[in-house]
């Protein structure tokens, strides 16, 4: 985020028909969880049903449309990391403690939003970028190393949390929440950027958004804030799986 070049031109109707998207599948799954959802299931099920997987996107949009689509989606990364982390947080944090006050559910979620390292480091790359933009050499591959191995230590570490029995007890919120995820997402998104008159690349980068599998972030969340591992790492499994289907899809549609 804080190598995008400074002025960096944007759709605005783009970003603002992404954001309704997430914000209404966010109201939607809080909805289910008030009605099927287990308190300390709540927020490991919640960030499943909207968090994405960054570093799938970069690959696909890479492959599929090539370097110049990379910074409107790193962009998009931009804000919405910080938007995702903070309802991830919030629903993290609210149900961490059913026998909490009100007010100190609220303070317990500031501190948590306030300390989280993602949302730091986005809120910092996008300053940045506004600012200064670019790295020097050096400090470009150091990070590019750092960033490369995230992905395959967060998977050793969900894989330690996976056995039979969690994924058999955990399969049918894990389901729904790709569902939400996976198939309710992109239907809504596609209705927000048609109805704002969204198309071309915009409308390649929105759909293949929509369509990625849930972060292994997920997993770190419901672990610091007290929710369930089990889901979380069935969910980022049975995503990622699942996800082949609705990105060939959408590349077969839109590419």
């Amino acid at each position: 985020i804080g190598g995008s070049p400074p002025g960096a031109s944007s759709n605005g109707k783009f970003y603002l028909s992404v954001v309704l998207a997430v914000l209404l599948i966010y109201t939607v799954s809080l909805i289910y969880i008030r009605w099927r959802v287990k308190a300390f299931q709540a927020g490991a099920f919640h960030q499943s049903c909207f968090r994405f997987n960054t570093y799938i996107g970069m690959a696909v949009i890479l492959t599929a449309l090539g370097e110049d689509s990379i910074r409107p989606f790193g962009i998009l990364v931009g804000f919405l990391i910080p938007l995702n982390n903070v309802l991830a947080v919030a629903t993290l944090s609210w149900y961490a403690d059913d026998r909490s006050t009100l007010a100190l559910r609220f303070r317990q979620a500031a501190r948590a939003m306030a300390s989280n390292p993602l949302i730091i480091a986005c809120v910092s790359g996008v300053i940045y970028s506004r600012t200064v933009g670019g790295f020097p050499s050096f400090i470009e591959s150091g990070l590019g190393l750092m960033g490369g191995m995230t992905l395959p230590l967060a998977l050793l570490s969900i894989g330690g949390d996976l056995n039979p029995t969690g994924v058999r007890d955990n399969l049918e919120p894990a389901l729904v929440s790709a569902g939400f995820k996976m198939l309710a997402l992109p239907v809504i998104g596609w209705g927000f950027m048609r109805m704002m008159g969204v198309s071309g690349p915009d409308m390649q980068i929105g759909m293949i958004y929509f369509t990625l599998p849930v972060s292994p972030g997920t997993y770190v969340l419901s672990s610091q804030l007290n929710s369930d591992t089990r889901l979380a790492a069935t969910t980022i499994v049975l995503q990622t799986a699942l996800s082949v289907i609705p990105l060939a899809a959408v590349l077969a549609i839109f590419g």
